[in-house]
């Protein structure tokens, strides 16, 4: 995608998926940083909990953030299980330079989200080969306004205003959502909990379902650079270890 840095924030972390964002670390293009609750005990929450605590620990993360990106163009804020998927544009950066002449005003570009329901099961004749999530399944529902994720031009931001599913434009600036026909943010997820009420009317019979394959067509490459960098890792453990 030709982004220029990553910053990743850890949370119990397993040792393994530690390897791979230290390699990425030793090349430059990713920055980690451990997250922590405190005071647990008194305020129960976990990662990925919907209450008002854990909202306000996720916000420490986005103010870091945006602080330590301050002095990039463009800052992003995604999970690992969202992908932004350019139309007609070669990655990211192209995409952004197109956006920029289309909303010339805008303090950044919101994408609307089309959700694959991995509660809809895998894809048909899906081999090994497609063990990645984006290789295994293809079904998704129509692109939607819901929770919707953005990217902001850093400078026409408000200071200190910016969230998980929204920013603050500075004056004259505007916030633009994007068509659909430029670009889209593709979420992996389960049905969420709200369209699983009577017996999941939402996620098996009133949500619309198309087959898509986008992703599941550069699956194969990405799979093939995952490996790659696996052997990698092994290679300099194997060196360190000696």
């Amino acid at each position: 995608m030709k982004v220029d840095k990553v910053i990743a924030y850890t949370y119990k972390l397993n040792e393994e998926a530690m390897k791979v964002l230290e390699y990425y670390s030793s090349i430059g293009l990713v920055e980690f940083l451990p997250f922590s609750l405190p005071q647990r005990e008194k305020y129960r929450r976990d990662v990925g909990v919907k209450n008002f605590n854990s909202w306000n620990d996720e916000q420490v993360a986005v103010f870091d953030c945006q602080s330590r990106l301050s002095g990039y163009t463009y800052t992003g804020l995604y999970d690992f299980d969202e992908f932004i998927y350019p139309k007609n544009a070669k990655n990211l950066k192209d995409l952004l330079m197109k956006l920029g002449k289309l909303y010339p005003n805008s303090a950044g570009y919101t994408f609307k989200t089309e959700v694959y329901a991995t509660t809809w099961g895998e894809r048909q004749n899906n081999t090994i080969e497609n063990d990645l999530t984006i290789g295994r399944y293809n079904q998704r529902g129509d692109p939607m306004r819901d929770r919707v994720k953005s990217i902001v031009i850093t400078d026409r931001l408000m200071p200190g205003r910016m969230s998980t599913h929204g920013y603050w434009s500075k004056k004259p600036y505007k916030k633009s959502i994007v068509k659909e026909s430029y670009a889209v943010l593709k979420h992996y997820r389960t049905c969420r909990k709200e369209w699983m009420k009577n017996n999941g009317a939402m996620c098996y019979k009133l949500i619309k379902r198309h087959e898509d394959n986008t992703l599941v067509q550069v699956a194969d490459l990405i799979r093939e650079n995952v490996i790659n960098i696996m052997e990698r890792i092994k290679e300099e453990m194997s060196k360190s270890s000696y």
